[in-house]
């Protein structure tokens, strides 16, 4: 029945078919990828907490033990910050690993835009190649034979038009979606760089106190 219906679409069916398999890929991977973060982030408000005392409290191998456990865009970002050498440095390393992990967090959701978008328009194309396929074939045949190839420009016309918004519209769920976790955890990740206030490592104040 399926593969019936996809001839019956025509040519524009097979870029359709590609926007669906890559649509599939990008949420599954994406989908693992969240489901990680979030098992990350049911312990992260007790963890973040305890790396501040720990970080006040000079115990500085602790504090990256305790981000190393589980970590997550949020933490990597603060190890980042730990392993500066300097309070400078520190910014800079924070607001790269920052971006670094972004990237991360919105990977793939300019692919998903993209199908959602070109779906519906190669669904479009494929109505306006079905209409062009009828009007061909009206006049100068057969009744039977000109009505039989109406249909199946019509055919054409509604399979891949139908086909475009059955792949636009659940990907454009999904996006939505993937785009509030990502903004969340980016709002989570902006936060924790807010509060972050770099010190020197233990070895780095004993040898500052023996220069004094």
């Amino acid at each position: 029945m399926w593969r019936e219906i996809f001839v019956k679409g025509g040519p524009v069916m097979y870029p359709l078919l590609l926007c669906s398999i890559v649509a599939v890929a990008v949420a599954i991977e994406r989908a693992i990828f969240f489901a990680r973060i979030k098992k990350s982030e049911e312990t992260q408000a007790d963890r973040l907490r305890a790396f501040h005392l720990l970080l006040a409290a000079g115990e500085y191998e602790r504090a990256v033990k305790l981000l190393q456990d589980e970590e997550g865009p949020v933490e990597r970002v603060l190890l980042a910050g730990l392993r500066a050498e300097d309070a400078g440095e520190a910014k800079r390393a924070l607001l790269t690993a920052a971006d670094r992990e972004r990237r991360r967090l919105f990977g793939g959701l300019a692919t998903l835009e993209t199908i959602v978008t070109a779906a519906p328009l190669l669904g479009l194309l494929g109505t306006v190649t079905g209409i062009l396929h009828t009007f061909k074939v009206l006049g100068g045949e057969p009744a039977r034979r000109t009505m039989e190839a109406v249909g199946r420009g019509i055919a054409e016309a509604l399979i891949t038009t139908a086909t475009g918004l059955v792949i636009a519209i659940p990907t454009l769920v999904v996006l939505n979606y993937f785009i509030v976790r990502a903004e969340r955890t980016n709002e989570i990740m902006e936060s924790a760089i807010a509060c972050f206030e770099w010190r020197p490592r233990h070895g780095k104040i004993l040898e500052a106190q023996s220069k004094n």
